[in-house]
């Protein structure tokens, strides 16, 4: 990110110089605001490979235990829900709850009436 390119450029290199200096490219050893974005990384991902093995009711708390938001919004990014809603799928279930209903409604106020009568 931008602090990794200031830094580097405090060094007089360019990312990419500063990048091959991370991997072994110019030998010297790189500052500790360098390697700091690496180190983050490595932890993020070890987090994120966690949540992702994870079973989704033990999912549903780790995030908040790892206390790293951009964990948590990669983990959002991720969700699927277990049942898909997109707009059109929302539409349509509500018609089908309404019209049930309304069905169910109807049935019964039709079968109150024939057993009244008898």
């Amino acid at each position: 990110g931008a602090a990794f390119d200031a830094s580097a450029a405090a060094q007089g290199m360019t990312r990419e110089a500063a990048v091959g200096s991370r991997t072994g490219g110019l030998g010297a050893a790189p500052r500790a605001d360098l390697r700091a974005p690496f180190a983050e990384e490595a932890r993020l991902s070890v987090d994120l490979d966690a949540l992702r093995r994870a079973e989704p009711f033990w999912r549903m708390t780790m995030p908040w235990a790892m206390g790293d938001w951009a964990t948590l919004q990669a983990t959002w990014a991720d969700y699927r829900p277990a049942v898909p809603t997109t707009q059109d799928g929302a539409v349509t279930a509500g018609v089908g709850f309404l019209g049930g209903h309304g069905l169910g409604a109807g049935l019964s106020r039709g079968l109150r009436r024939l057993f009244r009568r008898a």
